[in-house]
């Protein structure tokens, strides 16, 4: 997969569980606290991109001082990533929070915390 699209699937799917509705809303708290402590934590939700299909975000928990997460994505894709705790504040910034309290994402493939991403994840 190229660099652009690895690094937009990651970013839609990292924080699109916001979209889903008021129960979603208070899981991707629930996944976004969870993921700046790394706690092991398994987050399901709507795929906002493909209809009946459930994403997971699925946080393992530390390894070598990085923080391993799972994406379950369609096409039985897996992307596994090694977040440096760098990238954990990016990804668990206060304007993060204040996005998914509000149901949306602003991000873009060009910002810093998606930069990172595209290159601590592998298929």
């Amino acid at each position: 997969m190229n660099k652009f699209l690895l690094t937009l699937s990651v970013s839609a799917t990292l924080l699109s569980p916001t979209y889903a509705g008021n129960e979603v809303d208070a899981g991707a708290l629930k996944y976004l606290d969870n993921l700046k402590t790394c706690t092991p934590f398994t987050f399901n939700y709507p795929h906002p991109f493909v209809p009946g299909f459930t994403a997971q975000n699925i946080i393992k928990g530390k390894l070598a001082g990085n923080c391993r997460v799972t994406f379950v994505m369609p096409g039985d894709k897996k992307l596994n990533c090694q977040f440096t705790p760098e990238t954990v504040k990016l990804l668990t910034s206060e304007a993060i929070y204040e996005e998914a309290r509000q149901n949306r994402y602003s991000g873009s493939t060009s910002d810093p915390a998606s930069k990172r991403m595209s290159e601590e994840c592998k298929m």
